[in-house]
């Protein structure tokens, strides 16, 4: 029989980074969000006494992490203390060789990133559980590190934890390569504390609870939506109760709106500009869930921005006006949104206006062109065959890539499938205009 406890989960804390928004000049909330969400992670753990925190790597944004960054993580160690904290170094800040500038919280554990290691837990000296696992020594990790846990873990008789910073991909080989068949086959561990993946995943439910807590805040649009971390449960009987604590202090969220409905159609820009205000007013009462498949909480910690893209679509009259005008519009739209609804009420920041507007196309015209229904059947094609789907995205040149999301640096972006299909389908768009152009 085991003992009752609790833990928190997060991972890809990224301290030293900023959100990669121009809102962090202008707002002081905005600025310091990365460092306000640990602060409602160690909050939350001393409000509801949990006996340690797990960080699964990348809690700095890089090796060379600023002295203000390590200020900031001891004095909150300090704070939560007895609270203990354990931490894995991931592939952003590898655990080389470095000299401490202040004193190691007494909380505070590293695991090593020569080898494997084994953490016990007591309380009131009772053995909790024990934890398992091993820091990036470098950047890259391709080493099957996990294989090395089980060695180290042969008893039942306690809770096992794992920690790993993992794409969970077996034919990576830069970030620990392993399958979920592999974590699975590892015995006696009850729960694999990931991390590295910036979207929170429940990857297993059943045992071993195998999880992904994501970023608890997002830095670009590629981390929209809330972030958090897994608040964990464990009782007697190792029965595992985890929750998804919501704690981003600011939301990115890409927005479309549609201008050519019938109750909401859009004559001008002053109307377009009212209805973006709507919506604004709308965001800030909606609830987000990210459909985890566990229980999610968010209404321990309140949102106190947003950062938003608005995506203006729909089939308009006034469609041309937009384009010819495009640049003119987007900078006025921008200028008017955020004097109004960049405030205390209403903390929306416009990062960006997109006008991806259509002409009012008569489908029944197209069809009659030859030359449309050869071009609608190569559309098909790129968009599902996967072999030309490889060449086209060689085409798009160097700076886009198949790499995911958070192992792009500064100058890539990630070709993801929604992103793709957009650019073939807007392209497609903009084929119809033209041909409807020159039968007129």
């Amino acid at each position: 029989m085991g003992k009752n406890f609790s833990f928190i989960h997060t991972a890809d804390i990224h301290l030293g980074d900023r959100l990669h928004s121009n809102s962090s000049y202008y707002n002081k909330a905005f600025s310091e969000a990365p460092y306000r969400a640990f602060c409602n992670i160690c909050s939350f753990a001393m409000e509801n006494k949990v006996d340690f925190i797990l960080i699964s790597g990348d809690l700095f944004h890089s090796k060379g992490r600023s002295i203000n960054a390590d200020k900031f993580f001891y004095e909150q160690c300090n704070e939560i203390a007895p609270i203990k904290v354990f931490v894995i170094a991931g592939n952003h800040d590898p655990i080389e060789e470095r000299i401490e500038v202040f004193n190691t919280p007494s909380n505070l554990f590293y695991f090593s990133g020569d080898l494997v290691e084994v953490k016990e837990v007591y309380k009131h000296n009772d053995l909790l559980c024990r934890i398992v696992g091993q820091s990036y020594r470098k950047k890259a990790e391709e080493k099957k590190i996990h294989k090395n846990y089980g060695e180290y873990i042969k008893e039942n008789n306690v809770y096992n934890i794992a920690l790993l910073h993992t794409q969970l991909e077996s034919k990576r080989n830069n970030y620990v390569p392993c399958s979920l068949g592999e974590l699975k086959e590892i015995e006696n561990i009850n729960y694999w504390a990931l991390g590295h993946i910036h979207k929170a995943n429940v990857v297993c439910k059943e045992k071993p609870f195998i999880a992904y807590p994501g970023v608890p805040q997002g830095y670009d649009f590629g981390e929209d939506n809330i972030g958090g971390f897994f608040y964990v449960n464990v009782d007697e009987n190792f029965y595992t109760k985890v929750e998804f604590i919501h704690c981003s202090p600011i939301v990115w969220e890409k927005i479309y709106v549609n201008i050519d409905e019938k109750d909401e159609e859009a004559n001008n820009i002053e109307d377009i500009e009212e209805l973006i205000i709507k919506k604004g007013e709308e965001l800030i009462d909606t609830s987000n869930s990210l459909n985890l498949g566990i229980e999610e909480k968010d209404d321990v910690f309140g949102i106190e921005g947003y950062i938003v893209q608005w995506i203006l679509k729909g089939k308009v009259a006034m469609h041309n006006i937009l384009k010819e005008k495009e640049e003119d519009i987007i900078g006025l739209l921008k200028e008017n949104l955020n004097n109004k609804l960049f405030n205390e009420q209403i903390p929306i920041w416009t990062e960006y206006v997109g006008i991806e507007t259509r002409q009012l196309i008569d489908e029944d015209e197209l069809e009659k062109h030859a030359l449309y229904k050869e071009i609608k059947e190569i559309v098909e094609v790129c968009l599902y065959n996967e072999e030309y789907k490889k060449i086209i995205c060689k085409s798009f040149g160097k700076i886009w890539t198949n790499k995911a999301e958070e192992e792009c640096n500064d100058t890539e972006f990630s070709i993801s499938q929604n992103t793709y299909s957009e650019i073939i389908l807007k392209a497609f768009s903009h084929i119809k205009e033209k041909i409807l152009e020159s039968s007129d």
